[in-house]
C-alpha cells in the first residue's frame, strides 16, 4: 500500500503501478525500492501531472524501470556489502539483486528491453558489486 493518495489521475497511475510492480516481483524487499519510488512520486507530484499530455508515457514500463536503477543504486552504495564484491547475506542485498533480475527478466519479457540489454545489464552489475563495499 502507498504511502499517500493523490487526486492527480497520473500520480495514480503510478502508485498503482507500483503496486503491481511490487507484486509481480513477489519479494518482501521491495519495500525498500517502493518507499524510495513514493517519495519521488510524493516530491515531484506537480512535475508528474504534465506527463499526462505527452499520451506515450507507460506508468508501468516507468515503474519497472525507476526500480531497476534504484535497486542498482543500493547495490551500488556499498551498504548491502559484507566487503568489497560480496554482498551481505545477513542483509538485504541478494534480496535486491534477486529484485533487480527480476526487473531485468520483466523488461526484456514486455519488450522493453532485449536480450543484449539483459546481459549488457548483468554485466554492469557484476562490475558494480565487484567494486565496492
Amino acid at each position: 500500500m502507498a504511502i499517500f493518495r493523490s487526486n492527480n489521475t497520473m500520480v495514480k497511475k503510478i502508485l498503482n503501478a507500483l503496486d503491481e510492480v511490487e507484486a509481480s516481483v513477489n519479494n518482501r524487499d521491495y519495500v525498500i525500492i517502493k518507499k524510495i519510488l513514493e517519495e519521488k512520486v510524493r516530491k515531484n507530484k506537480k512535475a508528474i501531472n504534465k506527463w499526462e499530455e505527452s499520451g506515450d508515457f507507460d506508468p508501468l514500463i516507468f515503474v519497472y524501470d525507476k526500480s531497476l536503477s534504484t535497486g542498482v543504486d543500493l547495490l551500488f552504495s556499498g551498504e548491502y556489502h559484507m566487503y568489497r564484491g560480496v554482498l551481505n547475506p545477513m542483509r538485504q542485498g541478494p534480496s535486491i539483486l534477486s529484485i533487480v533480475n527480476c526487473i531485468v527478466n520483466k523488461l526484456v519479457e514486455i519488450g522493453d528491453y532485449s536480450k543484449e540489454d539483459d546481459v549488457a545489464i548483468q554485466q554492469h552489475i557484476k562490475e558494480g558489486i565487484s567494486n565496492v563495499g
